[in-house]
Parts: structure tokens; C-alpha cells; sequence
């Protein structure tokens, strides 16, 4: 991992955690950009092969938290 993907998700996790203590929710701007933020770090580190595995991973962590969102055991963000 280069050190510029380590101090982007590194800022990224720092934030999300001080808005979770804050006030326990993460906004969807937040969600969004951190997820367009590490596709477009994937294509620039990986190129075209890598952005689609990124893409398959965001697909397979909505597929397996989409049922307790759906059924109310956790939140959306």
C-alpha cells in the first residue's frame, strides 16, 4: 500500500470515527465520497482491472448488508 492510500483512508477513518463519537451516525457524503475516493485512488494506483474489483467489492458489502438494513437491525450509514 503506498503511503498516499495509507494516509487517505487513515484521514478517512479518523474522521468517520470522530463524527461516529460526535453523533453516533455517518452522513451519506461521507459514505459516498470515501467510496469515490477509493475508486478513483484504484484506478490510479491499479488501472481499469483494479476499479472493477473495487466496484465487486462495494457490490458484495451492499448484497451482504442490504438484509439488516432491510429488516431494521442497522442503520444505513
Amino acid at each position: 500500500m503506498s503511503p498516499l492510500t495509507f494516509a487517505t483512508m487513515a484521514g478517512v477513518l479518523l474522521l468517520a470515527s470522530l463524527l461516529d463519537l460526535l453523533w453516533r451516525r455517518l452522513p451519506n457524503p461521507l459514505t459516498v465520497g470515501a467510496a469515490l475516493l477509493a475508486i478513483s485512488l484504484s484506478l490510479w494506483q491499479g488501472g481499469l482491472d483494479a476499479v472493477v474489483q473495487s466496484l465487486l467489492g462495494l457490490l458484495l458489502g451492499f448484497v451482504l448488508l442490504l438484509p439488516g438494513f432491510i429488516s431494521g437491525f442497522t442503520g444505513g450509514g
